[in-house]
């Protein structure tokens, strides 16, 4: 497959470098405005001599989240696949327009929550639908990190006042983020567990804001009267990174799960803390799992990319919607 990508700062190098170790997977061309010296790749600066690339097949859309949305729906007027960074879209007046241009023109997207597509969400509902913590009552996640550092007492943004994290126009703050991740976790394991995730109801959620985007934030949120949501997230914070999982008989914890590495493992407890087993998942490009779920798409039927699209329409819905009350109310 060759792949385009909008957008090269950081996560699109990293991306990058999960292409590179993929057969059969080729990067061909970039869109930015940096003048990337010594690139042997094609780099275009219009979206007109991006799409017009010869034998174009898929792209990422990796620039700033305030941008997202329009990328996406140039994809979707070209009918290239493509994988969003995470969030793909600000709100539900994007998605109804997004919805309305993919409908016109099927085209197989995902948004980009690499983790959904570890080796240990297979494990997790074996795990679950085996019995082995009983009936999952609770989901709890954490993600967090400083942009701050201590100095003579005081504590310093290590970035600028400017820079996208700190910058409400441009998509900043920790839920935009990162708590995006725990919203799109839930949603995706509650949706294969049969759980109604269209049911819900907010509990409680706070933010501490700060140059006009949350620092940290926090929400509970109960899924179709039966499991409890719990998230918390901060870019002013280090957490503990990781997801716990409580069900009637017993827990399941996985460590460093949003990232995956070589410390990223999952403990299943059962209920008087005892453990019964650990895996640990190894370090490998965070990437490739999600690139390789779209290759995968180049065996499926028509019919079976029609309904892949439903499937991740329904996602984004669901995950624009509760990060923007979250975020926004």
């Amino acid at each position: 497959m060759n792949w385009g990508i909008i957008g090269y700062g950081n996560i699109a190098r990293v991306f990058e470098q999960a292409i590179n170790s993929l057969s059969q997977n080729n990067l061909i061309v970039i869109k930015t405005n940096k003048n990337l010296k010594g690139n042997k790749i094609k780099v275009v600066r219009e979206y007109l001599d991006f799409f017009l690339t010869k034998k174009l097949d898929a792209v990422y859309i990796s620039n700033l989240n305030n941008q997202h949305f329009d990328s996406a729906i140039k994809c979707i007027e070209n009918e290239k696949k493509f994988i969003v960074e995470k969030p793909a879209l600000n709100n539900l007046r994007e998605f109804n327009i997004f919805k309305k241009k993919i409908i016109n023109n099927p085209v197989l997207f995902y948004e980009g929550y690499m983790n959904l597509y570890y080796p240990y969400i297979d494990k997790i509902l074996s795990y679950i639908k085996a019995n082995k913590i009983g009936k999952l009552k609770k989901i709890y996640c954490d993600l967090g990190f400083s942009i701050k550092r201590k100095k003579f007492g005081f504590n310093f943004y290590k970035i600028k006042k400017n820079h996208r994290l700190r910058n409400d126009k441009l998509g900043g703050g920790a839920i935009n983020d990162i708590g995006c991740y725990s919203i799109s976790f839930s949603h995706f394991l509650l949706n294969k567990l049969n759980i109604n995730i269209s049911k819900y109801l907010f509990l409680k959620k706070k933010k501490n804001i700060s140059s006009h985007v949350e620092e940290d934030a926090f929400c509970q949120i109960i899924y179709n009267d039966e499991v409890l949501t719990e998230y918390n997230c901060s870019i002013i914070n280090d957490l503990d990174d990781k997801i716990i999982l409580d069900g009637t008989d017993g827990r399941i914890i996985i460590n460093n799960p949003w990232v995956i590495s070589k410390e990223t493992n999952l403990k299943l407890i059962d209920t008087h803390g005892k453990k019964i087993e650990e895996i640990f998942y190894f370090d490998a490009p965070r990437h490739n799992y999600i690139i390789q779920e779209l290759n995968h798409s180049l065996s499926m039927s028509k019919e079976k990319i029609e309904k892949k699209i439903e499937e991740n329409l329904f996602f984004l819905e669901r995950n624009t919607e509760i990060l923007e009350y979250w975020r926004d109310y």
